[in-house]
């Protein structure tokens, strides 16, 4: 009898032990990447934080009993405290978590873990524990700063538990979503690009779509909801965020707890995928994803021409190298070069597009129609600098990831040659990803003009697509040879990906973040509004918020437009030739 009680108690011991998630928190720690990124959001998240404190207490005062003056301020404080960890969570997390799985597949490895006494759930239960500490360990760092908010006053026992559950849950979720794209994709990259895609799907999909759907009511039945009750209802579009939910929850006592489940249930359908991929898709062979996308919407495409007539709009012609044999390869044998692709990816964007702006052009116009293109621009903008940096960085990545560097180099071109043909055969994917936008801006000027015509002001639509249109000539490419430069100095995809993204993002969120924290209250009128240049999305905020007649001390939107653009164009000129300089000791010409 002594026999099978022991080996129960080795079953469960061994049950109990969770062997992956020791090696998996054990290479997490081994990691110098990890330490690096811990220190610098910790940096980040006590600069913004400190800056913040100084500066309120001169808000209600003459500088005497600074500590009196703080009194009361904590709940400012804690809220900007859990807006910068909600978006350290966003950008954070898929980068923590998106390797956890297909660096399995990368080594040949996933094939061992099923050889062993660990089940499918148990492997990807442990795999998401082991992503989810990480990113724990950075919420983290902000219980201190908690404290000194709770400190000042202001600040309840509940609104800091449900804050905090709020974190909690956006992490278990956006990891989970990230985990399920890890055990699809074959390739981390490709984990990566899914889930920041589908991410921005989860987040800003529903509302869209609600706008979009609530303006052809508007238009087709001609009824004008905006009372109320009609608010409260638009707020149910934003139940997949859990900090919306949240605040939902408190002000609707009688469904409280059902609020969250939409939150908590896409965490377990989040997990059952995940599940399922990780055996259905566990040795897929290592196919390219695009080439079979646009394979199928080639498909569609010549399906649905048969009730057009037939109508052909570019036909591939066979066209030689000739002198640029760079050029011509990335144009002819990418997906993302060639015309006829590029023209499908154009519809996919546009038509959307398109229908969103008849909507809110036929209908009523309104502050929210004005909130729903700006979301469209938002979202346009954010998918426009992920495809162009992720697939600027990767350009000469892969090259060296599939040993055609070399071949390359052998080549008489020269390594300015090479990077200017690389950048010429990127400038179709910048004026493909630059309609959609402009689409965008037009109906929005469009609609100011109408508005400012009718109450017989100065129109302030000229302007404002002025300096739309500035920003898409000049951004685009700086974001181009950004990432071409940053591309050159990495080795691996994911690593010029990542690189890219976060130097992106860090330059465009950071600095306006620092701006309102130095001067919290007076951030958005004045001399305050220049320092808003620094960053790329400085005047393209100022811009949609029509606070852009209000930089500096006059009314006139113009000296901002042409500071903006003649200081980003100096800067987008030094990162090209910086690029081409260290083109040659890059590639070791």
């Amino acid at each position: 009898m002594a026999r099978p009680w022991r080996h129960f108690l080795s079953v469960v011991r061994t049950r109990l032990s969770l062997p992956l998630l020791g090696k998996e928190l054990t290479e997490t720690a081994a990691r110098r990447r990890t330490f690096i990124l811990r220190v610098v959001y910790a940096l980040l998240l006590f600069v913004i934080f400190g800056l913040t404190i100084p500066h309120r207490s001169f808000m209600y005062g003459d500088g005497r009993n600074l500590p009196y003056n703080l009194l009361g301020f904590g709940r400012h404080l804690f809220e900007q405290l859990i807006i910068i960890q909600v978006f350290g969570v966003i950008l954070f997390q898929p980068a923590l978590m998106c390797g956890r799985i297909t660096q399995e597949k990368e080594r040949d490895s996933l094939v061992l873990l099923f050889l062993t006494e660990l089940r499918p759930w148990e492997i990807v239960l442990q795999k998401y524990v082991g992503g989810l500490v990480p990113m724990f360990s950075f919420l983290l760092i902000g219980l201190p700063l908690a404290g000194v908010a709770y400190a000042f006053g202001g600040v309840e026992s509940r609104s800091i538990v449900e804050q905090i559950s709020g974190l909690l849950l956006l992490c278990l979720q956006l990891g989970a979503l990230t985990l399920m794209c890890s055990a699809w994709c074959r390739s981390t990259v490709g984990a990566l690009i899914s889930s920041y895609l589908l991410a921005v799907i989860l987040y800003a999909g529903p509302p869209l779509l609600g706008s979009f759907l609530e303006g052809l009511h508007r238009f087709l039945f001609h009824v004008t909801p905006y009372g109320y009750e009609d608010y409260q209802m638009r707020q149910y579009r934003f139940l997949l965020i859990p900090q919306a939910a949240i605040e939902l929850a408190r002000t609707n006592s009688t469904h409280r707890y059902a609020l969250l489940l939409p939150s908590v249930v896409s965490v377990g359908l989040f997990l059952l995928f995940a599940r399922l991929f990780l055996v259905r898709r566990a040795f897929v062979p290592p196919l390219n994803f695009l080439p079979r996308l646009f394979a199928r919407l080639d498909r569609f495409m010549k399906w649905a021409n048969h009730f057009v007539g037939g109508v052909v709009l570019y036909r591939d012609s066979g066209s030689l190298p000739g002198y640029e044999p760079i050029f011509w390869r990335e144009t002819q044998r990418r997906v993302l070069g060639k015309l006829h692709y590029l023209f499908r990816l154009l519809c996919v964007l546009e038509i959307p597009t398109v229908l969103i702006c008849m909507v809110v052009v036929l209908g009523d116009y309104s502050s929210m129609d004005s909130d729903s293109l700006s979301l469209t621009g938002f979202v346009l903008a954010a998918l426009a600098m992920f495809a162009l940096s992720a697939t600027a960085a990767n350009s000469i990545v892969s090259e060296r990831v599939g040993q055609t560097l070399e071949v390359l180099l052998t080549t008489p071109l020269s390594a300015g040659q090479i990077i200017h043909q690389k950048e010429r055969a990127l400038r179709r994917l910048e004026w493909i990803l630059a309609i959609p936008l402009l689409t965008v801006f037009a109906c929005r000027a469009f609609l100011m003009a109408g508005s400012y015509s009718r109450r017989g002001e100065q129109p302030d639509w000229i302007p404002y697509l002025t300096c739309a249109a500035l920003m898409l000539v000049i951004y685009l490419p700086m974001i181009t040879w950004l990432s071409l430069w940053i591309g050159l100095r990495v080795r691996t995809r994911f690593q010029a990906i990542l690189a890219a993204l976060g130097t992106l993002t860090a330059w465009m969120v950071l600095t306006p973040l620092l701006a309102v924290a130095l001067n919290e209250r007076d951030a958005l009128s004045g001399k305050w509004l220049w320092w808003f240049l620094v960053s790329p999305l400085g005047i393209p905020a100022l811009n949609e918020s029509a606070h852009m007649p209000h930089v500096g001390d006059s009314t006139n939107p113009w000296p901002a437009i042409v500071a903006n653009a003649v200081l980003y164009s100096i800067i987008a000129a030094a990162i090209r030739i910086r690029l081409y300089r260290d083109a040659d000791r890059c590639l070791r010409r």
